[in-house]
């Protein structure tokens, strides 16, 4: 059997994911869906920049099918402190042991505010992570720290479909770009002193939280995805109300 358009031959043939609203398509179909008939197992890659969620009753149990490095290190991450179970970052492929008619996935407002953190934070940090800073250092706990502390901030709202939940001041204010005494500072701290004891270029924290701010103005990186997410959240509100509490 030849592959449907996306698919493989371990999963040829493609699903079309119904959205629940028409708002909601465009990015219920950034995630290809393709299925097994023999099986009944489906791989989903996500093509979009939001983290996805499962919910189901039973659970389902995704295993992971292919994944950058950056992906892998946001699993350990949410793993150690953020999110306790299964969901699909962008550019992941997972695999589900279940037809896809058995599951339902929405977006998840704050793994997706950690996961525009984390992508600042990475080049933030660039190239002191490659000139040597190992899974140990001062450098990477940083950018766990930072991205974690946009998370707990996020999450402190109490509900994701508010005018409170403002994800470029959620950034700001879990990074702390007013003032370095929070955990991302005083991390970021530690990292600049590794970084010069290397010989590593890595940018000041006050660089960070002026780089931080610019992105957030106008056209700029942080904010548009700060608005994409908004509209992704509005978009697919009947699915996040389906698994989440403080819809």
């Amino acid at each position: 059997m030849i592959p449907d358009t996306g698919c493989t031959s371990e999963w040829p043939r493609r699903e079309q994911p119904v959205a629940q609203t028409p708002e909601g398509r465009k990015y219920v179909e950034l995630i290809v869906a393709c299925a097994n008939d023999t099986t009944g197992s489906v791989s989903l890659t996500n093509k979009s920049d939001m983290v996805w969620v499962f919910y189901s009753n039973p659970p389902v149990y995704p295993s992971q099918v292919a994944a950058e490095p950056k992906v892998q290190e946001f699993h350990a991450l949410a793993s150690a402190g953020m999110y306790a179970y299964s969901f699909m970052a962008p550019s992941e492929t997972i695999r589900v042991d279940s037809p896809p008619d058995s599951f339902e996935w929405a977006i998840h407002p704050d793994l997706s505010l950690a996961w525009m953190t984390n992508e600042f934070v990475l080049k933030q940090a660039a190239a002191a992570l490659k000139k040597g800073a190992t899974s140990g250092s001062a450098v990477r706990k940083a950018v766990w720290d930072c991205t974690k502390a946009v998370y707990d901030a996020a999450v402190k709202v109490p509900r994701v479909l508010s005018p409170q939940y403002d994800p470029g001041e959620l950034l700001k204010q879990g990074l702390g770009v007013a003032t370095s005494s929070g955990t991302c500072g005083a991390s970021w701290a530690a990292a600049e002193k590794e970084a010069a004891a290397i010989a590593a270029p890595l940018p000041t924290f006050k660089q960070v939280g002026e780089d931080a701010r610019n992105a957030l103005k106008g056209s700029g990186e942080l904010a548009q995805k700060s608005e994409g997410l908004l509209e992704g959240l509005a978009a697919t509100a009947k699915s996040i109300c389906k698994a989440s509490p403080r819809c």
